[in-house]
């Protein structure tokens, strides 16, 4: 069964059953997976200005083709850094470049006698130094440790250790500042020899590759494929640094292709897994059933961050959208309401931590809640499923009838946010966020007679102010069933920190019945941004800020990672603000757990007043 393909299972309503044999014939007579094969702009748009953009978006569907063609050199790269003592790996990426690689390391681990990875797509300070110290984020960022067991300990030995520059694009801010960074580091310790530690993966043409052409770095690896975001799983963003680390990448990209190869244009599409899958996530945010849960294991849970990313991208613009919902805690089925769709990703022939997650899925459909089950037969398989999400996103998207591949709204924060940091550079400040209002209808009573008048609730509020507490009830009092609470951790990743996160979200979760959301900053902005500002006005955010006592300064920048981590809070702040999104910013200090604990009692005690 080495690679072999997942297997779907449907168990919702006699209804949502109809409507997706329904979809699924509407897809069919619309010749969607032949125009799919052959990039045909216009099953989503027919501007004119946007049918290049997506023509070329649509590279991803032979990713897996190409990069088998680059196996060999990739393998070849992979055997000389070995057998230079590298010991250690670490990313340097953000946005789509790093959920993938991530998940790999996560569900793998380094083959034997290959050096293991570690994915930095923080700007936090501590996050940064924590890997310059030799710390493993993985452990800080979760209650348990790396699945595989963690050799990481002591200080980073520099001469031991090669950076993987990841930026499609080539011109990302955090990428730019962390290459950057380290780079100086290097030059400053190795001299001459620190290129032999540096390997890009770009495009041709963009400012990294021509960056790290003339720094020397070991290698340049120009992307055959072109894709961008949380599709470029299967090229080089996703591939080369798993063969670095000694995964067979030919297996993963096998699993891939007999995936495809069941959603071709000779296949029905009701027989077609990727297909069937698109018209359940379509079929269900068109029912209100627009909260994606996603149920796995330990051993798979990695993949969530990949998914909740593709998703969010792909389906949250114009109003509408699929929120992924990812490691939220397990609840009784009475504690989900009636917005929830579950997809539970089984592997086969796991038992212990599995058999209690078969018992809640079990209560789940007793309960009405329809539930996808994914049984993935064994680890490589997981190539696969990268497939079958990427064609399952762009399906949905075009059963909701939006654009998967445009961003704007995520952009707009990035733009934001360079913005900012040339004010800080000129003015030696960030501009200051004012307490600010929010219009009244962004509670949802927009038929009211307050409707139109504006709220003096606050925008931000430190932790031990007065007004906290109050701030929090208002916030709190807002919430309406269909609604989503997102917690935003602008704090460093550690099991503490989750826990409390954690904490918080079981609480909302089970006393107002509203799905919850967590993540650290800024890498959110990639994973669900795009559905918190372009998605229905369902959610209430929450951005937990804490100060450093440490700013690692960025050559070249005129700023460290603590401004910068703070302009890409204030940007989004003001990108959900425009929109009249409910938000509160709550100011932590320099104890950022001790005040998140703070934070935690705050939301107890308003919650437990809600009826």
């Amino acid at each position: 069964m080495d690679g072999a393909s997942a297997v779907l299972e449907l168990r919702a309503s006699r209804e949502q059953r109809a409507e997706i044999e329904a979809l699924l014939e509407e897809l069919e007579e619309r010749a969607f997976v032949r125009r799919l094969w052959e990039r045909d702009p216009s099953l989503w748009k027919t501007d004119a200005d946007r049918a290049a953009v997506e023509s070329r978006a649509l590279s991803w569907l032979t990713a897996a083709e190409q990069t088998a063609g680059e196996a060999a050199a990739l393998t070849e790269l992979a055997d000389s850094v070995r057998s230079d003592g590298i010991r250690h790996l670490i990313l340097l990426g953000a946005g789509g470049t790093s959920p993938a690689p991530e998940a790999l390391v996560a569900i793998f681990g380094p083959a034997d006698g290959h050096p293991d990875l570690r994915v930095l797509d923080s700007t936090d300070p501590d996050a940064v130094l924590a890997i310059q110290e030799g710390d493993c984020l993985e452990r800080r960022a979760r209650s348990r440790c790396c699945p595989r067991g963690c050799r990481r300990r002591g200080p980073l030995d520099l001469r031991e250790t090669l950076f993987i520059v990841n930026d499609t694009a080539g011109g990302g801010v955090e990428t730019s500042c962390l290459h950057a960074y380290f780079r100086g580091l290097l030059d400053a310790r190795l001299g001459e020899k620190a290129g032999r530690h540096f390997v890009a993966v770009t495009e041709a043409g963009g400012s990294l590759a021509t960056a790290a052409s003339e720094l020397g770095s070991r290698a340049v690896l120009l992307d055959p494929v072109g894709s961008g975001g949380p599709w470029s799983a299967l090229s080089f963003s996703g591939m080369v640094p798993a063969a670095l680390m000694g995964l067979d990448i030919t297996r993963l990209i096998d699993a891939a292709r007999k995936t495809a190869a069941a959603c071709t244009p000779r296949t029905r599409c009701s027989d077609a897994p990727p297909m069937v899958l698109g018209a359940v996530l379509g079929s269900s945010a068109r029912r209100g059933r627009d909260k994606l849960t996603l149920l796995a294991p330990e051993t798979l849970a990695p993949l969530g961050a990949w998914i909740e990313q593709l998703i969010a991208a792909s389906t949250g613009k114009d109003g509408c959208g699929l929120l992924p919902v990812d490691l939220e805690p397990l609840g009784r089925a009475e504690a989900y309401g009636d917005d929830r769709l579950f997809v539970h990703l089984r592997p086969a022939g796991e038992k212990d931590e599995a058999a209690d997650l078969e018992m809640v899925v079990e209560e789940l459909v007793a309960a009405g809640h329809p539930v996808v089950t994914i049984s993935i037969p064994d680890r490589w398989a997981v190539g696969g499923q990268l497939v079958l999400w990427e064609i399952a996103a762009v399906v949905a998207a075009s059963v909701l009838g939006v654009d998967p591949f445009d961003q704007r709204d995520a952009r707009e924060t990035t733009d934001r946010t360079r913005s900012l940091l040339d004010q800080y550079v000129k003015n030696g400040m960030l501009p200051a966020i004012g307490p600010g209002t929010r219009p009244s209808s962004s509670t949802g009573d927009d038929d009211g007679p307050e409707a139109g008048r504006e709220e003096t609730r606050p925008i931000v509020v430190g932790v031990g102010d007065r007004s906290a507490a109050t701030a929090v009830a208002g916030l709190v009092a807002t919430v309406r069933p269909g609604d989503y609470v997102c917690l935003q951790a602008y704090v460093a990743p550690s099991p503490a920190v989750w826990t409390a996160l954690d904490s918080m979200r079981r609480l909302v979760r089970d006393r107002l019945r509203v799905a919850t959301t967590a993540g650290y900053g800024p890498r959110l902005l990639h994973g669900a941004g795009q559905h918190h500002k372009g998605g229905p006005d369902t959610g209430i955010f929450v951005q937990l800020v804490a100060d450093h006592r440490r700013d690692p300064q960025i050559p070249g920048r005129g700023h460290g990672f603590a401004v910068l981590q703070r302009a890409q809070a204030d940007a989004d702040l003001q990108s959900l603000r425009s929109r009249g999104r409910r938000i509160l910013r709550v100011e932590l200090g320099h104890d950022a757990l001790a005040g998140l604990r703070n934070v935690a009692s705050l939301f107890r005690e308003a919650v437990t007043r809600v009826r």
